[in-house]
């Protein structure tokens, strides 16, 4: 009688990339919404492991296959990222930082809504909060539209207001965008050059648009690690497998 597990043991060349695909999926969404870098290790790891208990262990095989499952669950990770973009309403906490990088305690609390979708007008907003003495005048707004230019708004361009008992300051911007996918970040002076890293956001498409326009970079890049970090894992495996053979104690001969 054939038990389950050995129907998947002599069917290993379907089932192991196809197991690969839903645990490695299921690893991606873990990732997501927990430690997103620890899909690098995660996805690869899990392939490897669910190649390994299925007995799939040509070489050439497992490579090939391998590559397929990383970019299937890299579709599939991509939509889910999508997904989750498209139900966000986020308000990043960042900093103003030097031109060497250097965090400078000016903190920023910034928006944009609508964040995704199309609208008829997107209002950024920010709480700054400065460390000293910041000059307000020097802050430019800047909306960069991806593969296009750069909207420059500045500081008299925008609403502004004081909350009392802090230095806090409000500024608001709000302008019609033409459809695309863009980013924003502040600049100012205080002394020296400051600027808050790039923000994304608005999406201004729909989700389809944007996961075909995310999908080669993010596809490629992911991919690319994944097969690293797997080919490192199968050649460590190997390594280690020879290394046990070789210090096995000869039998002698009769």
């Amino acid at each position: 009688m054939i038990t389950n597990k050995q129907w998947i043991y002599d069917n290993n060349k379907l089932m192991a990339p196809l197991l690969a695909i839903v645990f490695s999926s299921l690893a991606s969404l873990l990732a997501i919404y927990t430690v997103i870098d620890l899909i690098f290790v995660l996805v690869p790891a899990v392939t490897f492991f669910t190649f390994h208990f299925t007995k799939f262990y040509k070489l050439k095989l497992r490579l090939l296959a391998s590559l397929i499952v990383f970019i299937v669950v890299v579709f599939i990770t991509a939509g889910l990222a999508t997904n989750i973009v498209y139900q966000a309403h986020p308000t990043y906490e960042t900093q103003l930082l030097n031109v060497n990088g250097n965090l400078t305690g000016n903190i920023v609390l910034a928006s944009v809504t609508p964040y995704t979708g199309s609208s008829s007008s997107y209002t950024f907003q920010f709480y700054i909060t400065p460390n000293g003495t910041l000059n307000y005048n020097s802050i430019n707004l800047n909306i960069q539209l991806l593969g296009g230019g750069t909207k420059v708004v500045q500081y008299k361009q925008m609403t502004n207001s004081t909350f009392s008992g802090n230095n806090t300051v409000e500024l608001t911007y709000s302008t019609p965008l033409s459809t695309g996918i863009y980013t924003y970040n502040l600049t100012a002076q205080s002394n020296i050059s400051l600027h808050t890293p790039d923000i994304n956001g608005p999406f201004s498409v729909s989700p389809f648009t944007f996961y075909v326009d995310i999908l080669p970079t993010y596809a490629l890049y992911y991919t690319i690690i994944y097969e690293l970090v797997f080919l490192v894992g199968v050649f460590i495996a190997r390594s280690m497998t020879s290394s046990r053979r070789y210090r096995q104690p000869q039998q002698p001969k009769q």
